[in-house]
């Protein structure tokens, strides 16, 4: 059995630096993953901070050398798959080869939806995941990809 740590992605008083401690210390603790949550406005608060996890990721990468790394979930949707697939390959490469990525529909109470004007009807956000876990897969297997969807459209490897 393996064991993650789950952290969060903000809040009104955690400094980013803590969450790249805290990766430092879950891997000197024997944790086997650190993961943070991926919201675009974090759930608590009238107005806390909220970081990029993939970017905290890869500070926290640069201070461990084993523990895998990833995403407590990552809603695809809301992010381009090409440039999920980037910062996926990145954080992948920095820390050689320790990036996870847990993919989903996501929190349907993530206060993010409505204010970025995300859909928030479940079967256009499954529909959106189904899509772009097939491009997000076909991309980071380094092979030149075509896909014409309803969602997204690409051209092209990513290397």
């Amino acid at each position: 059995m393996r064991h993650g740590l789950e952290l969060p992605c903000g809040g009104a008083s955690v400094p980013v630096s803590t969450l790249v401690e805290l990766g430092e210390l879950a891997e000197r603790a024997g944790w086997d993953g650190v993961f943070l949550e991926d919201y675009l406005i974090h759930y608590s608060g009238d107005d806390p901070s909220t970081y990029d996890p993939w970017l905290v990721l890869t500070a926290t990468a640069a201070r461990t050398s084993r523990v895998r790394l990833g995403t407590a979930v990552t809603a695809l949707r809301r992010r381009r798959p090409a440039k999920l697939a980037r910062e996926v390959l990145t954080l992948d490469h920095l820390s050689a080869g320790r990036a996870t990525v847990p993919v989903g529909v996501g929190d349907p109470g993530d206060r993010g939806l409505a204010a970025f004007g995300e859909p928030t009807e479940v079967a256009v956000r499954a529909a959106m995941l189904d899509e772009g876990l097939d491009l997000l897969t076909g991309l980071l297997s380094g092979q030149r990809v075509s896909h014409q969807g309803v969602h997204y459209r690409a051209r092209g490897p990513l290397r």
